[in-house]
């Protein structure tokens, strides 16, 4: 920064040729009081020019920011009734609400190594039939499935093999309530695993399943669609992790 030399007239209208150390002493005094507290007007919020910005401008936009990311971030997206796909930011979420539906599109755009947390709750306890099935990129892929499934009610019970679509967990009893759990959506390695709460009319059930989808090449590009047997009531709630 430059500063210009004092003018030919002091703050009195003294000519500095007659008064010299006067004019110098005031014009040192006030580059002294600029440099230990400078001000300057205050730009209207939203102002882009090279104005000066001063502390008020910058704590307004600051606040201004950090207020609409944290509002973003907070309040889920809500995706009842989308009809495309909505990317989420990491640690942004999303819901969809249903009633007595058998498919239910997430409407969630993904792309690889990517990590979502799935919860998802029932609230129709008068469903017979089981079972909680995710179709990736909302496609059914034919037995490219590997998963391992345990669960306990009366007898402890469980299975494995090879599926078309694999149940989340695959409880033959009982109507899915609660499922909870994660999905990677990493190009070679994609996978999910779930625990789930389940009921029947006399006995409730916990479940683990871990899914591997075996296929190296096809990229995940929407989180997909989840099919169950009988209506399910309640929410899919869906957060991206990573």
């Amino acid at each position: 920064m430059t500063f210009n030399s004092p003018p030919q007239k002091d703050g009195w209208g003294d000519d500095v040729k007659k008064e010299p150390q006067k004019s110098w002493a005031m014009w040192f005094q006030n580059v002294w009081l600029w440099i230990q507290n400078p001000t300057a007007p205050t730009q209207a919020p939203g102002d882009n020019t090279t104005a000066v910005a001063t502390d008020a401008f910058v704590q307004a936009a600051v606040a201004g920011a950090t207020s609409t990311l944290i509002s973003s971030y907070l309040a889920p997206i809500n995706n009842t009734g989308a009809s495309v796909d909505v990317a989420l930011g990491i640690l942004q979420s999303a819901y969809v609400d249903v009633t007595a539906a058998t498919t239910i599109p997430l409407h969630v755009a993904t792309a690889t190594d990517q990590i979502y947390e799935v919860f998802a709750i029932n609230k129709n306890r008068t469903n017979a039939a089981p079972g909680f099935q995710l179709y990736p990129n909302n496609t059914n892929y034919g037995n490219v499935f590997t998963y391992r499934e345990v669960y306990e009610a009366a007898a402890a019970a469980g299975g494995a093999g090879l599926s078309n679509q694999p149940p989340i967990v695959g409880v033959n009893a009982g109507q899915t309530f609660m499922v909870r759990g994660h999905i990677s959506t990493a190009t070679a390695g994609k996978m999910w695993q779930f625990t789930s709460q389940e009921s029947s009319a006399t006995t409730s059930y916990a479940g683990l399943a871990c899914v591997e989808w075996q296929d190296t090449t096809t990229v995940w590009t929407s989180l997909g669609t989840f099919q169950t047997p009988n209506g399910w009531t309640g929410r899919v709630f869906i957060r991206r992790i990573q």
